[in-house]
Order: structure tokens, then C-alpha cells, then sequence
């Protein structure tokens, strides 16, 4: 076997995570000291055109943390610098590393009006920027998005929008590596067009690792035509100026794992060893890790036994995530720790509870900072201490400069469109999601495509057969199990497969949606918090909650409780309105046994269960074990019911839940 010299972490099977790491073990993660490689990136000159080539834990964030602020600290603006990146957690690992960094407060502050998106949110961004109607992108996959700029970006007709890149001076894109396709073809035609506009030379600096290259599927299946190289054609592109530098030492994961990781990448690039052999040696790897111990099946007793640091279980489809999550959580109504589920494909857009806590009471159009100051004071002196942290409600002048961010606004606007700032509440990553971080407990269930870019500190591995029904690229395969192990700092485990209940299988419903389900001893689970599936007025709707003061209680219930409700039960109650159409009210379920009205279901979901049931069954009555996602700010920009009061009416924004796990309900026949 080529692959010998590999030598897989010895754990003695049955065991469980195989050692309690203390923190002291972890030290070596605080990358106090520079490397000459990664120095080489950051002081490379703003002009340079430069490929970072950067293996897992080797200081990736940080270096381009350092780069943006060297550039910075050279003369360029960080409204002048583009940051663009594949995912959303890949934004948020990269803004909360720079909010980390020692360095003036001064330079901080400069550091905070820096716009980081995602390669879609940006051109969603760039197109409405140029006149595209906002409904007619949220209808088209990000994909259709992304060409439509990249045509914009080579027809010359198109001086609008090349007037707005006109500004730039640096682009930064990360994770190359999985930019096969429309989003690598965006990338270079955006670096040729700002080449054609620029007076003097524009820099970038890309980053990524080819062997963590696990999205070229998606391109080949989207255009049915092997993707390019995106290595490549940046090469070909731009080989006269380009400088490639590498980083290859492991800071992140402890020395046993770094050591192991190194050599699987460096067989992995190896470019004589056959793809086929490539792949099995990762599996042997992979078959050689630790089994999680657990007899029968997995549930809410494995949540007891969690090592310290963040915990995380990657699956390989969402039909496993959903079922792992589903399990952890079990029949208690609160989880003795918190589950995160993140599935792949879903088009959700979260905005924090915080700005909806200060936007809700807003009557004006423009609001000032001084009109900004008191709506703050407003909040912190109605809520406690406490629930301003849970909410995340930032200080002051970074909560001001984030709603000018939304915007489009610079530092020194002293006013900010209410208008524009509704209307951008929808575009899609506004507000990144979350970093992980070790400050809450927490289990996150993701596909391994989903986790790129996150780190964690222990992670178990479902040994699935899904991949057997995968597309048959033996090197991608391979590097989706690098990826898989490489996301783990202190210790990897395996689950066995038959410690989850059979995947749910997927259903095709109207309007190109698809759910998870299964219909199983009488019992039918469906996947529920599709986008759409809540009726978002219905959190202030008078009518449903009867009087104002009832919508204002349920408005501070979703404020003073915030994240402790994330993972709480909810029933879905059917409820039939005066046009007899049939939606779901949804109750909080208390511990004490009382129910709270806090919202409603919408159509979609109702259409979707009589598509599932067909004409032979009833609709169910009640539908159980739904959880809520997590409480967020809502806005619409559709004509609102008349039954929506003051000052919600005004402002158009509220808070409300998104729900997500599975829909549990035993259907009955029609009676003929």
C-alpha cells in the first residue's frame, strides 16, 4: 500500500472520545508567532497578485485577518478592499478573528466598516445595486444570479455597474478551491474588468487548498459539462505577475492529528498516485479512527457524556443530519445542550434579534444618530442585563455602524434611509451567521459540504453508504473525507450506522420544493422551516392574538427569551379561517403544561401536506416534536393586513421564529 507511511491515530475501539484534552493541550492553537510563509503573504504588496495555497489549521484566517489589516495600515480604505468568501460561517470564522486581533483601537474601528460576503450575497448585491428587481433574484438559484453578473462583467454596455468597482483597490477571495464553474468564472472576469478600469494595478489575494476541493460535483451537475480547473485558469490568466505561496504547518489541531493530516494532504497531491488509490488509503484512514462506543441507538443520554470545547457531527446528506438531529433532541422539551442544525441548499437569511428590537418602534424615515441613541437607551433600560447579551445587542457605535453597513452607507452619514434599510433586511447575507465558538455548549449536526470553513474541537463521523449513491469522482471523494477528519482540533470519532433510524427520504413538492419524510407504523415525519412555511404577520397580527396588548406580549416574550427558546417544542394546532382555508397555529409549549399563541403557519405548508397525504387522508388536527430554529427579526415588503397595529405598521419590523426538525403526525383516512 503506497499509503504506509500514513499512520493512522491507534484508539482502542468502543471507547468513545478517546482522551479528555485539557485546556493546557490546546496552547499551541495561539498562533502568537508569524511563520515566514504566512509573513510572506501578509507583506506582500497591495499591487501583488498573489495564490495562497493553505492546508487545514495552517493559519488561513488569520493570515488574511493580517493582510486586511497591513493593507489597511498601507493607505487603502476598507471600503476599498472587496473580501469574498464560499460560505456564511466561512465570513463570520473571518470577522470574528479580526475582531480578535491586538491592534489599535483606532485601526479596529476601521476595521469594523469592512464589508465581508459570500460570492452570492455579493453578486445579489451587486445586480440589485444595478437595477435588478429584488423579487426577480430571490426567484432565481444563486447560480442564475452569479452568471448574470459575470455577463455584466464582460458586456462593456454595462457602465453602471462597472462605475460602482471602479472603487476597488484589493480583492481578497478565499476558499478558491471550491469555485468550480459560474463562481470561478465570476472571479476572473471581475479581476479583468477591474484591470480594464483601474488607472493603476489592482491587487488580490486568493486562498484556498485543492485538496479540500469538494464542490466540483455541483458544477458538472448544474452544466452538465466537466468543470475547469479554477487553479488553472487563474494561472493561465494571470501567470506573468502571479507569486504562489504556500502554508503547510497544521496550528489548529493537536500535534498526533496535524502530523497525520500533513501526509494525508501530501498524498493527496501527490500527482502520480492514481485518484482509486488516493481514495483508499483515506478510507483506511477513516476505518482506522475510534467508534463512538454507543449500544443501541443515538439520543438525548449522548449529549451527558460530551468532551469539553465545541462538539460537531458531520454527516454526508441532510436526510442523516436531520434524522441525528431529530434523535439528539428526543421527547424533552428543552435539550440539555444545544443542538445547531445546518442543512445545505436552504435559501435562509437570518437577521438578529437585536436590530429588530430597535427598528420595531421606529415612525420615521430617517432616523438620525441621535434618534439611533435614544431607541438603544430605550431597550437596555427595558430589558435586562442579561437578555442584551443574550440578544447580542452590540455597543452602540458598532450597532450604528452595522445598520450604515446594510445600507451602503459611510462613517460619516449622519442619518440612515429607513427605507433602503427595510428593504435590504431580505437580501441575503446581511448578518453572517455565527462563528462556532467554545462560550456555549453546543452540538453542531451539518453535512461535511456544510462544515467547510467551520473548526471544531471534537467530531464524530457517521460511517455512511450514502456516498455509494454519489457521483463517481474518486478524488473528490477522497477529499471530502479530508475534509471531513480536518475539521477536528482535539480528537475524531466515528458513529456506526446503525445507531441512527433509517435517513428520511426525500419528497418533491410544488414550486420546486423538496422535503425530507418518512411514513412509518402509522406515523408520518416531514421535514418542516422550509422558507415560506410561516406566515411572518402573523407574530403581530391582532386578529390572531386578539387585542394589541396580547401582540405586544408575545413581541417581549420572543425579545426577553431569545436564545434560551432556540430548541423549545412548538404544536401546530390546525386552525380553519373565514375563507375556510386551513393553516396551523403555532403554541409554545411551556413546562408547566400552557400553551402560547406566538404565530401562524402559511399555505405553503398546508399545500404541501395535502400533496403528501393525497385525496385518501384528512388533514391532521395537531402536529407534533416541531422545534423552533431560532428567534429573528422579520420584515416584509408585501401590503400588510389590516390587522397589524402600530407601531409595527410603521416600522415593519418585528420579531418572530423559524422552525425546523420534523413534523410528527399519525394521518387518518377520509371518512367516505
Amino acid at each position: 500500500m503506497l499509503f504506509r507511511s500514513v499512520e493512522p491515530l491507534r484508539f482502542r475501539r468502543g471507547q468513545g472520545w478517546s482522551r479528555k484534552v485539557s485546556v493546557s493541550d490546546m496552547e499551541f492553537n495561539k498562533v502568537d508567532v508569524i511563520d515566514h510563509q504566512q509573513q510572506k503573504v501578509i507583506q506582500s504588496p497591495s499591487t501583488g497578485s498573489v495564490l495562497v495555497n493553505a492546508g487545514p489549521g495552517s493559519g488561513k484566517t488569520l493570515v488574511s485577518a493580517l493582510r486586511l489589516v497591513e493593507l489597511v495600515k498601507r493607505g487603502i480604505e476598507p471600503s476599498q478592499i472587496l473580501v469574498l468568501s464560499f460560505s456564511r460561517s466561512a465570513v463570520a470564522t473571518l470577522s470574528s478573528r479580526i475582531k480578535k486581533l491586538n491592534i489599535s483601537e483606532d485601526l479596529a474601528e476601521e476595521l469594523r466598516y469592512l464589508s465581508i460576503r459570500t460570492f452570492d450575497a455579493w453578486a445579489f448585491r451587486m445586480l440589485r445595486l444595478a437595477g435588478t428587481p429584488s423579487n426577480e433574484l430571490l426567484r432565481n438559484s444563486h447560480d442564475e444570479n452569479i452568471r448574470l453578473l459575470t455577463d455584466m462583467f464582460v458586456d462593456d454596455g454595462c457602465s453602471e455597474l462597472h462605475r460602482r468597482l471602479q472603487n476597488i483597490r484589493h480583492v481578497i477571495v478565499d476558499e478558491f478551491q471550491d469555485l468550480p464553474g459560474v463562481r470561478a468564472d465570476m472571479v476572473l472576469a471581475l479581476l479583468s474588468r477591474l484591470d480594464m478600469l483601474s488607472v493603476g494595478k489592482i491587487g488580490f489575494t486568493v486562498l484556498g487548498d485543492p485538496a479540500q476541493a469538494i464542490f466540483s460535483f455541483a458544477a458538472c451537475n448544474q452544466e452538465n459539462v466537466p468543470a475547469d480547473d479554477p487553479w488553472k485558469s487563474l494561472r493561465a490568466r494571470f501567470k506573468s505577475s502571479l507569486d504562489e505561496v504556500e502554508l503547510n504547518h497544521n496550528y489548529r489541531s493537536l500535534p498526533e492529528l496535524s502530523e497525520t493530516f500533513c501526509r494525508l494532504r501530501l498524498m493527496l497531491r501527490d500527482g502520480e498516485l492514481p485518484p482509486e488509490e488516493k481514495l483508499r488509503e483515506v478510507k483506511t484512514y477513516l476505518e482506522s479512527l475510534p467508534d463512538s462506543g454507543i449500544e443501541g441507538k443515538i439520543g438525548p443520554d449522548w449529549l451527558a457524556e460530551l468532551p469539553e470545547g465545541s462538539v460537531a457531527i458531520l454527516l454526508r446528506s441532510n436526510a442523516e443530519a436531520l434524522r441525528v438531529a431529530t434523535m439528539l433532541y428526543g421527547r424533552d422539551n428543552v435539550p440539555a445542550v444545544s443542538i445547531k442544525l445546518r442543512l445545505a441548499g436552504l435559501k435562509d437569511n437570518p437577521v438578529p434579534i437585536w436590530v429588530g428590537a430597535l427598528m420595531a418602534p421606529i415612525t420615521i424615515e430617517r432616523m438620525t444618530r441621535t434618534w439611533f441613541d435614544s431607541l438603544y437607551r430605550g431597550v437596555v433600560n427595558r430589558v435586562a442585563a442579561e437578555v442584551v447579551s443574550n440578544v447580542g445587542l452590540p455597543e452602540p457605535n458598532i450597532a450604528w455602524r452595522c445598520l450604515q453597513a446594510v445600507v451602503g452607507g459611510e462613517a460619516a452619514d449622519t442619518f440612515i434611509d429607513v427605507n433602503k434599510l427595510r428593504e435590504r433586511l431580505s437580501w441575503p447575507d446581511v448578518f453572517p451567521t455565527d462563528a462556532v465558538t467554545n462560550q456555549k455548549k453546543a452540538v453542531y449536526v451539518t453535512t461535511i459540504h456544510q462544515s467547510k470553513g467551520m473548526e471544531f474541537d471534537h467530531v464524530a463521523l457517521l460511517h455512511s453508504d450514502v456516498a455509494d449513491n454519489l457521483p463517481k469522482n474518486p478524488l473528490e471523494e477522497a477529499n471530502v473525507g479530508f475534509v471531513a477528519v480536518t475539521r477536528a482540533g482535539r480528537s475524531l470519532i466515528t458513529l456506526a450506522n446503525d445507531v441512527i433510524w433509517r435517513p428520511f427520504s426525500q419528497v418533491e413538492l410544488a414550486g420546486n420544493r423538496k422535503r425530507l419524510k418518512t411514513w412509518f407504523s402509522g406515523w408520518v415525519n416531514l421535514q418542516i422551516g422550509l422558507p415560506g412555511d410561516i406566515d411572518p404577520t402573523s407574530f403581530v397580527s391582532e386578529q390572531l392574538h386578539g387585542s394589541h396588548s396580547s401582540v405586544a406580549s408575545v413581541q417581549e416574550t420572543l425579545l426577553t427569551h431569545g436564545d434560551s427558546l432556540t430548541g423549545r417544542k412548538v404544536l401546530l394546532k390546525k386552525a380553519i379561517l373565514q375563507d375556510h382555508k386551513v393553516v396551523y397555529d403555532i403554541l409554545l409549549l411551556n413546562d408547566d403544561g400552557k400553551e402560547l399563541l406566538i404565530g401562524r403557519t402559511s399555505s405553503q405548508l398546508t399545500f404541501d401536506l395535502l400533496k403528501l397525504l393525497g385525496k385518501g387522508y384528512s388533514l391532521p388536527s395537531k402536529i407534533m416534536n416541531v422545534r423552533i430554529a431560532d428567534v429573528r427579526t422579520l420584515t416584509t415588503s408585501a401590503i400588510l393586513p389590516d390587522d397589524v397595529p402600530t407601531p409595527w405598521r410603521k416600522s415593519r419590523v418585528w420579531l418572530g421564529v423559524s422552525l425546523f426538525c420534523t413534523a410528527d403526525f399519525k394521518p387518518f383516512k377520509k371518512n367516505n
